[in-house]
């Protein structure tokens, strides 16, 4: 059964991971690995805190190693 309040929080939340799933794409055409990372950082620092970074590594679409230098030049 369908209920006019439940299709507009389905509605929405649809539309808010379409938006956070464009962005991550867009970045990916536009910014360097650093700026996706210092954005990942910014915008959901407890993230950096619970995930392992080779997960995060793959998140922003660079290898371990690669984040490994980022985050030693950014410190």
């Amino acid at each position: 059964m369908q209920t006019p309040i439940g299709n507009l929080i389905g509605r929405l939340i649809a539309e808010n991971l379409f938006i956070i799933k464009s962005k991550r794409e867009i970045s990916f055409l536009k910014e360097t690995a650093e700026k996706r990372y210092l954005n990942l950082f910014n915008e959901r620092p407890n993230v950096i805190k619970e995930i392992p970074l080779k997960y995060i590594a793959s998140y922003i679409g660079i290898t371990p190693q690669a984040l490994s230098r980022i985050r030693k030049r950014i410190s």
